[in-house]
């Protein structure tokens, strides 16, 4: 098991920036910056379906389980995702994108149970699950590490606010979860845990959400710390009523949003959400509902029969501009819905539309702009003192022969042989296939070659 008390790490990055200052000068700093609009882009242009997969309610796994109510899913490598499920349970499947199919394999309880909403995995392997507070099921509004292979929970990392804890509605509380960069929040160049209630807290105006965003690195099983920042974002309306947030899913500079209505029939809406000052802008991507699916301008895309959609996961891989996105409804266990249908989208990326916003993540181009310069620097001072000690060098002339007959050698001056490592311990340890890559899509990160 991961370690029982998180450690913050250090954050070098303005020290070296500053420490590099000299070197370079204010001015050619204030002209590169100057290239670079402190603004961030709406990064999805078009969404297509690629296609679906229909599996029945009542599907048996391969495990002897049943399949039903997924909420959430995220891959942990190319081939493998991980879901969970309302009833306290994740539910590992193999994933093929070409052509596409999604095998559910084994489920594992969560050991206590919890309403198990988000799932969101760390680059070292840590699954964290979001749950709500949930009377009926003993369960808590909550941000928890799961051993995935046990199901065991381990505690909970982070802590909601109190506020929360008492104003949340019973049944929707966190269905939403990611990992996102500092910049997809307007913030620093961390990386935070982001969630939200499904509906607005009692009391507040029913369209009104706080983000809640906790500094991954800040996270402890022994002292889990309060919300760093809160973002407010603004739910959409559909004949009065508004839609519950239930899931987030992290792009380089925003946030995928996704809102549903659970009533007779089902509205599915996609949004891209970015923040500027403070609040989340968006902008519609799909609208889904008994009429079909529709891009944001209107654009019929799919005739696919609409349902209670709640999970969704971007794949690991990139195909060229474009990212797969995964949806996943909640068939509630119920034989009047459709059964389990995974949805394949390609999200079209790109920066044709830019809001103001993420002031703070210049810091960090400032310090990638810095660290260029002062490379250079360093590459061009090596390379005077590498040709200056050239020329010093006295080269000989001569029989060779004869030269290397007249050397003596001075005991004091003879470098002793350099210690060696036993080859066994220079062996490569092999990597685990397993939860120790889980994450990546999440945090940028790709696996070395």
């Amino acid at each position: 098991h991961r370690r029982m008390l998180r450690r913050g790490r250090s954050r070098t990055a303005l020290a070296a920036a500053a420490a590099l200052l000299p070197l370079t000068g204010a001015v050619e700093v204030t002209a590169a910056l100057a290239l670079l609009p402190l603004a961030t882009a709406f990064e999805v242009t078009e969404v297509k379906v690629l296609a679906s997969q229909l599996l029945p309610v009542g599907y048996n796994l391969r495990d002897g389980q049943t399949l039903s109510e997924l909420s959430a899913c995220r891959f942990v490598d190319t081939d493998t995702a991980l879901f969970v499920d309302d009833k306290g349970a994740l539910v590992e499947a193999d994933v093929v994108l070409d052509p596409f199919e999604i095998n559910p394999i084994r489920r594992t309880a969560l050991q206590p149970s919890a309403d198990s909403e988000g799932i969101a995995i760390e680059r070292d392997g840590t699954v964290l699950v979001s749950t709500e507070a949930h009377q009926h099921k003993g369960s808590e509004l909550s941000v928890i590490e799961v051993d995935p292979i046990t199901g065991s929970v381990l505690g909970a990392p982070f802590a909601p606010p109190q506020d929360a804890i008492t104003r949340v509605l019973d049944n929707k509380g966190f269905e939403a979860l990611t990992l996102a960069s500092g910049r997809a929040l307007g913030l620093d160049d961390q990386t935070y845990v982001a969630t939200t209630p499904e509906y607005a807290l009692n009391g507040d105006d029913e369209t009104h959400h706080d983000v809640y965003a906790w500094s991954l690195d800040e996270g402890s099983l022994t002292n889990p710390p309060l919300p760093s920042s809160t973002i407010s974002y603004t739910a959409s309306v559909l004949d009065g009523t508004p839609l519950g947030v239930v899931e987030f899913e992290a792009l380089a500079a925003s946030l995928l949003v996704l809102e549903r209505t659970f009533q007779t029939t089902n509205t599915i809406r996609l949004y891209e959400a970015a923040v500027s000052d403070g609040v989340f802008d968006k902008k519609l991507l799909i609208e889904w509902d008994v009429n079909g699916m529709r891009t944001g301008d209107g654009k019929t895309i799919s005739s696919l029969a609409v349902d209670n959609y709640e999970g969704m996961c971007l794949c690991p891989d990139i195909h060229g501009s474009e990212r797969r996105l995964i949806l996943v409804n909640d068939d509630n266990d119920n034989m009047d819905q459709i059964g389990t249908q995974f949805v394949l989208l390609a999200l079209a990326t790109g920066s044709d539309t830019v809001i103001d916003s993420n002031r703070g993540y210049a810091s960090f181009r400032l310090f990638l702009i810095v660290v260029a310069i002062g490379s250079s620097i360093a590459v061009c001072c090596a390379g005077i003192r590498y040709e200056v000690r050239r020329r010093k060098t006295p080269h000989i002339s001569g029989d060779p022969g004869v030269m290397l007959s007249n050397l003596r050698f001075d005991a004091d001056l003879v470098i002793p042989p350099r210690l060696t490592v036993p080859a066994r311990s220079m062996a490569r340890v092999p990597k685990k296939k397993g939860y120790e890559k889980i994450g990546r899509q999440e945090s940028g990160e790709r696996e070395p070659a």
